[in-house]
């Protein structure tokens, strides 16, 4: 029951994700900042600038029903709606699954979890869309690292992942001279390791640069993208820490069989 709960919930964070994401222009202020993406008013059509009735807005039906075009002017609208949507009702939904209501300890967990996938969605969202992980997203991750890190007690364990996240994720940069990541992926790495400690982040870079390769390699199939062009590596970061939250444990166990 609280999964389904957490599932409609989802829904409506993810349709607010959507306009945080697609109001993001860059990390001055002048290219909109998030702190005034507020100010550019209600929900509108990105193509035509429409004002949306509320029954243009409700997760995924809306765009279902309308084909997935606007229903002023027929513009085709972006399958990022229903996917950062449907992501992230699944996502809230397994993690009320996952770490539940028992205590306390599993409240404040929980909470923290689903401020973080907040900011992973985004990041994920607006480095697809830009190639720009905002520094505001990447520090908030690491503050809720720090906040978990409190509440299970293992400092050492959580600082040495964020350690070796960022060592890992800046020698690559170097040895690619800038061509292969960016900065922001160092931070998110560091972030990452914060939040989710040792042996889970390595469990997520592996899984980042495994579905990473094989999305590069399926544009390069359809002649999309070619080796010369550059793939955003954040939503990869970000598919594998939810990897890792979720299927770590399940091979842990496999392996101590």
């Amino acid at each position: 029951m609280f999964e389904i709960l957490f599932l409609l919930f989802g829904l409506i964070i993810g349709s607010f994700l959507n306009v945080v994401s697609m109001r993001y222009k860059g990390d001055s202020p002048q290219k909109g900042e998030f702190s005034l993406f507020m100010r550019q008013g209600r929900s509108h059509c990105p193509h035509c600038g429409k004002v949306l009735a509320w029954h243009e807005l409700i997760p995924i039906a809306s765009f279902i029903i309308q084909k997935g075009r606007c229903r002023s002017c027929g513009h085709k609208l972006s399958l990022q709606y229903p996917v950062v949507e449907l992501a992230t009702g699944i996502i809230f939904a397994l993690l009320a699954g996952k770490i539940g209501f028992m205590d306390s300890t599993a409240v404040t967990s929980l909470s923290i979890w689903l401020l973080a996938s907040v900011f992973f969605i985004l990041i994920a969202a607006i480095d697809f869309r830009l190639f720009i992980i905002p520094d505001a997203l990447n520090i908030g991750i690491a503050f809720l690292g720090v906040g978990i890190t409190i509440l299970q007690r293992d400092y050492f364990n959580h600082a040495l992942a964020a350690v070796i996240g960022a060592i890992f994720f800046g020698a690559i940069v170097l040895a690619t001279r800038g061509q292969g990541m960016g900065g922001g992926d160092i931070k998110l790495a560091g972030a990452m390791g914060l939040l989710l400690g040792l042996p889970d982040v390595i469990f997520a870079f592996m899984s980042a640069f495994i579905i990473g390769a094989l999305w590069g390699v399926g544009l390069m199939i359809l002649r999309k993208k070619t080796l010369k062009d550059a793939v955003p590596f954040g939503p990869f970061l970000v598919i594998g820490t939810f990897l890792s939250l979720f299927l770590t444990p399940f091979f842990l166990n496999m392996l101590l069989l």
